[in-house]
């Protein structure tokens, strides 16, 4: 590679850092080096490693017992409707990654399994770092290296505690279109060409509609977006200009938004999520605390994970390690033999780590308005590409204080080495501590299906003597998507009742004129009436789900229903399961 031009009584520089841009004005895309996607081939292999190996635990073993409305979606509604969520139109995109992953596995031939949804899971997490790494060479294309830190950083970023839950990879996939339309943002003002740069913002506008139609928390991040134009000094009223045309897409959806609230009478559960202490104070105590929390590495560790470490954890981490230092290091060799540096200038790490703790900042007040504020669950997962490139640049810029050329290059890998660390740990405390929640449900329910294979339609199944302590389903909407789900196609519904005879948070079934009502209309079921004959009783009483084949009593029931009606032979199809509900809740 051809040495670049060195200065006289300096070390050597790079013809274009983001430090000296801010003085000259020159389009960046006039300095892209010659080996751009050698460098973008080579931090996309280095970063698989990192993924694979915290997320290897879960490909296989782990499930959703809960958000499963999704899976159930994709059943139900075919190839092309199962994309759009219609019940809730301003979150129409919220199902496309869930859908994705079954479109997938029907493909495969396993439809069912869960495994393409943790692949799917896992490739946006990896693709989000590869992502961070183009955009930032917008800016420091010169400056691998940093830019191959910040990405990996952004992977390890660890400080949510939902972080590995497969039902949540809407969260992950607006992450992802959020920084593909910054990318499309900055694409868009660097281009020379007119028709290229309204491709560009086009893209831009799309994915900020995939963004905010998927999940509202990121509008403020978006709105704020153009401001990562300014260093690239732009003409005012060319920034006018790009700033007015990125506003179209936020303020549709403010727009929409606050015409449905107006409008809308069935907001209780998002009423019931917001805060009833919304005092000055109070948002700035925990702004600090969620800022502080997003960066603050060496406790991103739950303690209360700790139980659920999962096997080999110290050969997976320390693995994580050794690929996070192999490729940084290969990145910084690479660069010092070619020029001489390794970091960019303090003024272009000042700017990036501003603009990344700017990200930080208008991540957090859509959370801020909500009671959890501070449980560090799906309220810091948004956060994490600012806080990470924030943190590469404080790495950075520490290091880079150092005098010599190599001494810098080794403190900046001996410093980034234990956020590699920590994060990579407590995301596999996480993931761990979601697959136990997940193997808990998994055997109720393949005890379940043992007892029941395959159920007739109209069937309500009660699942009697449930403990109260350590509940697999948390809620009856859960419990009664199992029964839809291991019996695709087929009207089946359930719910539970807990050793006390109390029945199961939101169980909303009674006996009215002689036959079970569903009595929630907002919670809508696959049928609403269904007669006595049709009740099948299991008894959850040791551990082992069975069918009972005589009525027992029940508090949930008077005299209405007797031995006369209830017949279980009549209500189970004596075939084995069908393969979709062996790879959902299998082996059984």
């Amino acid at each position: 590679m051809k040495k670049l031009h060195r200065r006289p009584d300096r070390s050597p520089q790079p013809i274009f850092s983001f430090g000296n841009f801010l003085a000259a004005g020159h389009p960046v895309a006039a300095f892209h080096r010659a080996d751009t996607w050698r460098d973008r081939l080579l931090a996309a292999l280095c970063f698989l490693p990192l993924v694979i190996l915290m997320w290897a635990p879960s490909i296989a073993t782990s499930g959703m017992p809960y958000e499963t409305e999704f899976v159930y979606s994709s059943d139900s509604d075919g190839p092309l409707a199962g994309f759009f969520y219609w019940p809730f139109l301003l979150r129409l995109h919220i199902r496309f990654f869930f859908h994705l992953s079954w479109l997938i596995g029907e493909a495969l031939g396993i439809s069912g399994s869960y495994v393409p949804y943790t692949a799917m899971y896992a490739a946006l997490w990896w693709f989000r770092g590869l992502v961070v790494f183009m955009l930032l060479e917008r800016f420091l294309p010169a400056w691998p290296a940093f830019r191959f830190l910040a990405g990996a950083l952004v992977i390890f970023h660890a400080a949510d505690r939902s972080l590995l839950w497969i039902g949540q990879m809407n969260q992950q996939g607006f992450l992802l279109w959020i920084l593909l339309s910054f990318s499309c943002l900055v694409a868009a003002y660097q281009s020379p060409d007119p028709l290229r740069r309204a491709a560009c913002m086009l893209g831009g506008m799309f994915f900020q509609h995939l963004t905010l139609w998927t999940y509202e928390s990121p509008i403020f991040v978006i709105c704020a977006a153009p401001l990562l134009l300014l260093p690239l000094r732009p003409k005012r009223n060319q920034w006018i200009r790009f700033t007015a045309a990125w506003a179209i897409v936020p303020a549709t959806y403010a727009a929409l938004t606050l015409r449905l609230y107006m409008v809308a009478t069935n907001i209780d559960y998002q009423s019931s999520m917001l805060r009833k202490d919304l005092t000055a104070a109070n948002l700035t105590v925990d702004f600090f605390y969620n800022l502080w929390h997003t960066l603050n590495f060496w406790r991103w560790q739950d303690v209360s994970a700790n139980q659920f470490a999962p096997q080999g954890l110290f050969y997976l981490v320390t693995l994580s390690a050794v690929f996070f230092f192999a490729g940084l290091a290969l990145f910084a060799v690479r660069q010092f033999r070619a020029q001489g540096a390794v970091l960019p200038a303090p003024r272009s790490l000042l700017a990036v780590a501003a603009a990344g703790l700017l990200y930080c900042a208008f991540s957090f007040p859509p959370y801020l308005i909500l009671e959890d504020a501070r449980t560090a669950w799906r309220t810091l997962l948004l956060s994490g590409p600012g806080a990470m490139v924030a943190l590469a640049a404080g790495i950075a810029l520490l290091a880079g204080r150092l005098p010599g050329r190599r001494l810098p290059l080794a403190a900046a890998i001996l410093l980034a080495l234990p956020a590699g660390l920590f994060g990579a740990k407590a995301a596999l405390h996480f993931g761990a501590a979601h697959r136990h929640r997940w193997e808990i449900q998994r055997v109720v329910v393949a005890g379940i299906i043992n007892a029941a294979p395959r159920l007739q339609p109209y069937t309500l199944v009660f699942l009697l003597n449930m403990p109260k302590q350590g509940d697999p389903f948390g809620e009856n909407l859960w419990f009664d998507k199992v029964f839809r789900l291991y019996n695709p196609g087929v009207p089946v519904a359930g719910a539970y009742f807990h050793e006390d005879g109390t029945p199961s948070v939101d169980n909303h079934w009674a006996i009215e004129n002689g036959e079970w009502v569903w009595k929630r209309p907002r919670q809508p079921q696959m049928f609403e009436r269904t007669c006595l004959q049709n009740t099948l009783l299991i008894d959850y009483s040791g551990g082992h789900p069975r069918v009972l084949n005589r009525w027992t009593p029940a508090p949930f029931a008077g005299p209405e229903l007797t031995n006369v009606h209830y017949n279980p032979a009549l209500r189970i199809i004596p075939e084995p399961p069908v393969p979709q509900a062996v790879r959902r809740y299998g082996p059984l």
